[in-house]
């Protein structure tokens, strides 16, 4: 049986291979290799901040679709 360390790694491997990253000006998109409702990909959006930091955001999808 594999260890849990196997495992993530196995993990992270699967995403690295199966996630693709497109560069929009300051932006990077993430499509990762997971469907939302509509079967559409999932995308993260990494923005660099000041002081090193980050702003991840899916564009608003997920508060756009949940129902209400």
């Amino acid at each position: 049986m594999k260890n849990i360390d196997q495992l993530m790694n196995d993990y992270f491997l699967f995403l690295k291979n199966k996630s693709s990253i497109n560069y929009l000006n300051e932006v990077v998109e993430i499509e990762t290799p997971f469907r939302n409702h509509i079967n559409d990909y999932i995308r993260i959006y990494v923005e660099p901040l000041e002081n090193n930091q980050f702003r991840l955001s899916d564009d608003g999808q997920t508060l756009n679709e949940l129902e209400m």
